[in-house]
């Protein structure tokens, strides 16, 4: 250092060139408080040294100080401790009160400058800051929260308690970029401190306080195309693990570990995004995609639409790293880049709701005049045919409607383009038997249009339907009429959606749940593409408008003279649980309608539990049946346990609880539950080869019932039913492991019922379905949801080919048409008859569509 010194003296640079040697806040001794500050014993001469030979050159003393390590290495350190916005935690030091760390960390340092006879000497923070990956506490939210406290605090000027009104002569935010190779040994985060992704994009908003100060974003990078490297879903994977530690080896992984983004990904999700790392970090070279086979380049982002937050890299030309989806390649616009969201920062960032194609775009703060609003980017949940008969669409033997009827004077909604966001839809043959191929099928991609194919890629990157929800619910909305549909032989009639000459265009927003940025992308494309009706069975907990995608994305959409109907959710019957809440939404809550599926138990003393609406009845479509007379002996689940499983989850019949001996041959009563799917509960049951199975609901789910194609015989009753059912196997001790002789038997099938008299009438009534009773919403005082009801409980409609008809993967059955319930049935109804009204009436607003339906409807 001194030869240094003399050199930048002899070249006349001492007075502007300062030689400084960092040092870790570990020089100095952990504290109680931060007056106790002192060098470690074993540094105080040498550092006394470097003290004066600093403040002798007129040089500062430059210190590293990281609160994150100290919460990261200490199970005990209070949280808000780290953080610049008070504690519930200070420090009392005297006279003095710390209420962050960095504050006590810094004046720990200056107390130890003091011991040595320092204590005016200026310093400066050479490295602060807080990581985004690697470590629970080490995310973007915590990092922007730590580094735009910090910000604040330095630009406040209030100092420090031991030195009020004189900040650090300067700090330094660590670091700009991430390393990617750097040194792990500390932690995966070691390589995660970075404000910029390596492509120039600023990971989160961040105000450097000077003018304009926001972090600004690369323009015009020039990235690689959209290629992505993943598993191959056609191969065995089980002899990959030396590939995915190879690829590991040369690429960054550290997002897959333990507090990392991409940590909840699963075993494909690892092998692909370890593969795909390697395969961008190698230029994209074709061979580098390989792995003996087990690689396989797509060119559909595989990150869109997943249920995580991580997202698989692509590079630009230069080869560093981009992180999440800022850039990515448009195969209908020359590869142009597009910012739509970054799921993995957790924060969507809406301009006017218009497109910004310009890589230029750069991080606005919520104040911003052209910027609406800023919000997590959370998931939302999908609301899960005779019912057009209900309504009063009757057809003749020739397939036509009344000559008055709405559908004949509307022309069946001829060339209106009825808009569909949901799970995507099936291609047209042999899957979705309702869509009539002369008419325009378009399904959208996130942003991208594909005509429907049936080519790669995988269904999982593709925009076919996977789950069945979206080819069921635009089926309804806007499917041709097909003669015969049923389900294992039931509901056999003519299936046909409300507006079944309509053009429609099926929006692929939701993969298992639905982001609000791919729903906004989705009402953006929708706005573009000038569809006339939007149908939407998707919805989450109700918010401030600002905050809703649905309600920002449809406000748009309503400006635009599109009419946008949304199911009102299946959280009922508990007061305020509605969501679509927002006053231009068409709102829409489910009822049932003339049918039913009923399975007719009797029990050994002879009882039955009947077909009675108003109590409820067993309902089932099981496509199996027992011996119509033959008696099965009756055993409840929690008394055929298996020794090791407890005999509520027995009761449950959760996977490895029942016990074959006391099963087998039996029908067992299975209790309901939100944690196992129905139907999965009947293939438990199967498995400890029982003949059958009564699902009995809980207190909780009380009378709601439906009815499922399960994989046995079964049969689901009521909670008031359940009861009776139990009192039964009390008083006969039939719940016993001697229960053979006491039984019960069940009808040979289960039978659809319609129920209307001579002239037509109804002779069971409709009713309001418990999943959509009244809310007065939190922002749209004393106004009652839902709007209006329709259909929503066993609608037979068109379903994929993608899965079975319980949706479960075990399920290998394939069927054309499933019965479905929920307000995801009925939204699409009501979105049928607006498409109808638009025809009829092409100048009416969506709120003279809205209001027409409203003020026109009518029990049946």
């Amino acid at each position: 250092m001194l030869n240094l010194q003399q050199s930048l003296a002899r070249a006349n640079l001492a007075g502007y060139i300062k030689l400084v040697v960092p040092c870790n806040a570990d020089a100095y001794q952990s504290a109680s408080v931060p007056s106790q500050g002192a060098f470690r014993p074993e540094l105080t001469q040498m550092m006394t040294q470097l003290v004066s030979f600093l403040n002798s050159n007129g040089s500062p003393f430059v210190v590293n100080i990281y609160p994150f390590l100290s919460l990261y290495q200490s199970a005990d350190f209070p949280q808000d401790y780290a953080f610049f916005e008070g504690s519930s935690h200070p420090v009392v030091d005297g006279q003095n009160v710390y209420y962050n760390a960095f504050d006590g960390n810094f004046d720990t340092l200056v107390a130890a400058l003091s011991k040595i006879g320092y204590g005016q000497m200026p310093v400066a923070v050479g490295e602060v800051g807080w990581p985004t990956e690697g470590a629970p506490s080490a995310n973007l939210s915590a990092a922007r929260a730590f580094n735009q406290g910090l910000i604040g605090h330095v630009l406040s000027n209030k100092g420090t308690p031991l030195r009020p009104g004189i900040p650090p002569v300067d700090i330094y935010l660590f670091s700009l970029l991430d390393e990617e190779q750097k040194n792990v040994l500390p932690g995966y985060f070691e390589r995660h401190w970075g404000i910029y992704s390596f492509d120039g994009q600023a990971k989160y908003p961040l105000n450097l306080g000077s003018g304009n100060g926001w972090l600004k974003n690369a323009r015009n990078v020039p990235y690689l195309p959209s290629r992505w490297c993943i598993a191959n879903p056609s191969q065995d994977l089980t002899g990959v693990t030396n590939h995915v530690k190879l690829a590991c080896s040369f690429a960054d992984c550290t997002t897959l570990y333990y507090g990392g983004s991409c940590n909840t990904i699963g075993e494909k999700g690892n092998i692909s995004y370890a593969f795909n790392s390697y395969y961008q970090l190698q230029k994209q070279d074709s061979k580098s995609c390989d792995f003996d086979g087990l690689g396989i380049v797509t060119f559909l982002d595989p990150s869109r639409g997943t249920r995580s937050l991580c997202s698989l890299l692509l590079v630009h030309e230069t080869y560093q790293w981009l992180c999440c989806d800022v850039g990515r390649g448009r195969s209908d616009a020359d590869l142009r880049l597009e910012f739509s969201s970054c799921v993995e920062l957790f924060l969507l960032f809406l301009v006017t709701l218009t497109r910004v194609c310009d890589l230029g775009f750069a991080f606005l703060p919520a104040e911003h005049p052209d910027v609406i609003s800023v919000f997590e980017n959370t998931m939302k949940t999908l609301h899960t045919t005779r019912s057009w008969d209900v309504m009063g669409g009757f057809l003749n033997k020739q397939g036509k409607a009344h000559p008055e009827s709405i559908w004949a004077r509307a022309d069946y909604g001829d060339d209106i383009i009825v808009a569909n966001f949901d799970t995507g839809s099936s291609s047209i043959p042999p899957s979705m038997p309702s869509f009539l191929p002369s008419f325009s099928v378009w399904i959208i991609f996130d942003g991208a249009a594909f005509p429907f194919v049936s080519a790669s890629p995988p269904v999982e990157y593709s925009p076919r339907d996977s789950e069945g929800h979206g080819t069921h619910t635009l089926s309804t909305a806007a499917g041709g009429s097909v003669r015969g549909a049923n389900i294992y032989g039931k509901a056999e009639g003519t299936a046909r959606g409300g507006s079944p000459h309509a053009r429609v265009a099926a929006y692929k927003v939701c993969w298992g749940l639905c982001a609000d940025a791919d729903l906004l992308a989705a009402f953006d494309d929708a706005i573009h593409d000038g569809v006339d009706v939007i149908s939407l069975s998707v919805g989450g907990l109700p918010s401030e408008y600002l905050f809703d995608s649905i309600a920002l994305g449809s406000f748009h959409a309503v400006q635009r003279g599109i009419t946008v109907v949304c199911s009102a959710g299946n959280d009922g019957p508990t007061p305020g649980t509605v969501s679509n809440v927002a006053p231009w939404l068409v709102t829409v809550g489910a009822s049932t309608i003339d049918r039913e599926f009923y399975s007719l138990v009797t029990l050994g003393n002879n009882k039955k539990i009947k077909l009675q609406r108003v109590v409820s009845q067993g309902v089932s479509l099981s496509p199996k049946s027992l011996p119509a007379h033959k008696p099965y002996p009756l055993v409840d689940g929690s008394n055929a346990k298996l020794p090791n499983a407890s005999a509520e989850e027995a009761g449950w019949c959760y996977p490895g609880t029942l016990d074959p001996e006391k099963v087998g041959g039996k029908i067992v009563v299975c209790t309901r539950d939100t944690s196992l799917a129905r139907a999965a509960k009947g293939v438990d049951v199967l498995k400890a080869g029982g003949a059958g199975m009564i699902l009995a609901n809980s207190e909780e789910e009380g009378n709601s019932l439906v009815a499922d194609p399960h994989f046995l015989p079964a049969s689901m009753i009521t909670y008031k039913d359940a009861l009776r059912l139990s009192s039964y196997l009390k008083s006969t001790n039939c719940g016993s492991e001697t229960s053979a002789g006491h039984g019960f038997f069940l009808i040979s099938r289960p039978q659809s019922y319609q129920s209307r008299d001579s002239q037509g009438r109804n002779l069971l009534p409709s009713s309001v379905c418990c999943l959509s009773i009244d809310r007065i919403t939190h922002d749209s005082f004393f106004l009652l949801q839902p709007d209006i009801t329709a259909p929503g409980v066993d609608i037979l409609a068109a379903f994929t080919h993608e899965v079975g008809p319980t949706m479960l993967d075990l399920d290998k059955r394939r069927v054309r048409f499933n019965v479905m319930s929920g307000t995801s049935m009925s939204c699409p109804h009501v979105s049928g008859i607006a498409g109808l009204l638009k025809k009829l009436h092409p100048r009416w607003s969506p709120a003279a569509i809205r209001s027409a339906i409203m003020t026109t409807g009518k029990k049946r």
